[in-house]
């Protein structure tokens, strides 16, 4: 139960105090007053000012103050201050560029996307493969000189991403050269992932077998209008998403699908799988934390928009 009287008391005893707590308290501070939607203008107010004199932030405070403001609305003061802080040294974390990404896409402010995936690629946070490297270079539109950073290691995580694009791509160019259509296309895909997990150390956590199954039988079970939307909460690597808006083309479908996925990474990987399978226009990819991004599905797609929802996002 939200105690509001007992929380502007708070607040009004903590205006002035701001400069007292150190960069972390602070912006932990902007973070439970963004959390719970309390709009105390002095206090956020205060705050704000005194997280943009700071200069001794981490990424994670940093990551911390950009939701904040977005959640707050303070949309105005998000890109001047990340344009200051990053021309300042300070970096961004692999969830300070999904925030980031997801409020350039919600407000399709492509220059703020091309800056961002630019300098995500050469991050030292976020080490990268150089199959997951060119990858991203490619779909932000960015042009990263050289590669990725010797100097780190990119994790095991992404190194088995990398390696399941190089034999997703080799599957795609061996089904072209004998002459597949769409349809096999998407089939081969599946299948290659599926595959791909099977091997040693390469397990993969998609919806395959028995959870493939459900979906398909889910699917077809559902009327569909061209207004009509399946989304998917957490996308991985685009398995669900290809089977998605596989069955969204068959003649008895109609619609689109919109995945929401957390890691850029994974996002920019889904969006380049669908459009190995040919699915791509009628697919798309958000990168965003489903909670917040569910606001989004209704100012997109319309509050009835949504046909279909499958939720295998971490936590569910």
């Amino acid at each position: 139960i939200l105690d509001e009287p007992l929380l502007v008391a708070l607040a009004a005893e903590l205006v002035g105090k701001e400069d007292v707590a150190d960069t972390q308290g602070l912006t932990n501070t902007l973070w439970a007053f963004a959390t719970l939607s309390l709009q105390h203008e002095p206090l956020l107010s205060a705050l704000s000012a005194a997280a943009v004199r700071r200069k001794d932030g981490t990424a994670q405070s940093l990551t911390t103050t950009v939701w904040s403001w977005w959640k707050l609305s303070f949309w105005d003061k998000t890109w001047p201050y990340l344009d200051d802080r990053v021309q300042a040294g300070a970096l961004l974390d692999s969830m300070g560029y999904s925030y980031s990404i997801m409020m350039a896409e919600w407000e399709k402010v492509e220059v703020h996307e091309r800056s961002l995936y630019s300098l995500m690629v050469k991050s030292p946070l976020l080490p990268l493969p150089v199959q997951l490297f060119a990858l991203i270079s490619r779909w932000g539109w960015c042009e990263a000189a050289g590669g990725p950073s010797m100097l780190a290691t990119p994790s095991a995580a992404y190194r088995k991403l990398s390696s399941l694009l190089d034999h997703l791509e080799s599957q795609v160019i061996r089904s072209r050269r004998e002459g597949h259509g769409s349809h096999s296309s998407a089939l081969g895909m599946l299948k290659a992932v599926e595959h791909f997990g099977a091997g040693v150390g390469q397990w993969l956590k998609v919806a395959g077998d028995s959870k493939a199954d459900l979906v398909d039988a889910a699917l077809r079970r559902l009327p569909t209008w061209p207004s009509d939307a399946c989304v998917e909460m957490g996308t991985f690597v685009g398995y669900t998403a290809i089977r998605i808006a596989q069955w969204l083309q068959s003649p008895e479908a109609a619609g689109r699908a919109v995945s929401l996925e957390v890691d850029p990474v994974h996002a920019v990987l889904t969006r380049h799988n669908l459009s190995l399978a040919q699915l791509s226009m009628n697919s798309d990819v958000w990168v965003g934390q489903a909670l917040d991004l569910i606001p989004r599905l209704a100012e997109d797609l319309g509050e009835e928009a949504l046909s279909f929802v499958f939720m295998d996002h971490r936590g569910t």
